[in-house]
């Protein structure tokens, strides 16, 4: 009897593509051999795709990636997969280009980074820190166009979340404050309650309308930022 074996991998778009395969149960020890042969070709064919064939990267050069002087205490990919931002233990960013290895490094706060995140088009990026401060970085010039201060109390910023287009960011603080500060003017336009305990994860939707976040407290809440007020909970 004949059986179908299903492969499943992810394409370089993150999506489940399968193959199939026609194994003969006629012999064992030419089945072994099919396999035998068949893994690691296909194994080989596939790297391609889930590596993304449009991105080639040495990772060897990485292996002992040096570009800052302090330790690395967050990590945040752009959305192409081309950036990494690594922020450090005492303050300083580095936005590494993978494909090159280049690095451009940036001193943004007096302590420890915290938190960072890209805008979609990867030219703005939100960094907050210890020191409860969060700036966005322009990426085409350098420069720190934004910086907002937290409440006081708030125990530094634990998360930060910038939207797709970059006019809107998301930060969490060590007190389960939560913030919605507009990028463009500058300015806080909602204050949630938030968590009992540190924010650790917040995330806009494609459309920028809902917000979700992950407190230490053990709870996923969903926010609708049109109605400025949370939506559901849950533990």
């Amino acid at each position: 009897m004949d059986s179908f074996v299903r492969l499943r991998y992810f394409n370089h778009s993150d999506y489940f593509q399968e193959r199939g395969f026609l194994v003969s149960h006629s012999g064992k020890r030419y089945q072994r051999l099919l396999l035998f042969i068949a893994i690691p070709v296909l194994f080989l064919l596939f790297i391609p795709i889930v590596a993304g064939s449009d991105i080639a990267v040495d990772w060897s050069r990485f292996s002992e990636l040096s570009v800052l002087s302090e330790s690395g205490s967050s990590l945040a990919f752009d959305d192409s997969g081309r950036l990494l931002a690594i922020g450090g233990s005492k303050g300083t960013l580095a936005v590494v280009t993978l494909e090159s290895g280049s690095a451009r490094t940036y001193k943004l706060h007096s302590g420890k980074i915290t938190g960072v995140s890209f805008n979609h088009n990867s030219d703005y990026l939100a960094a907050g820190g210890a020191d409860g401060k969060t700036k966005i970085l322009n990426l085409t010039t350098g420069r720190a166009e934004q910086t907002f201060s937290g409440p006081s109390r708030s125990r530094g910023v634990t998360a930060v979340g910038l939207n797709a287009n970059g006019t809107l960011v998301a930060i969490g603080y060590g007190s389960g404050a939560l913030e919605l500060w507009n990028v463009k003017i500058g300015r806080k336009v909602i204050q949630f309650k938030g968590h009992r305990g540190e924010v650790m994860v917040t995330s806009f939707n494609r459309f920028s309308d809902s917000l979700i976040t992950v407190g230490k407290d053990k709870t996923v809440k969903l926010w609708n930022l049109s109605a400025a007020k949370e939506t559901r909970s849950l533990s």
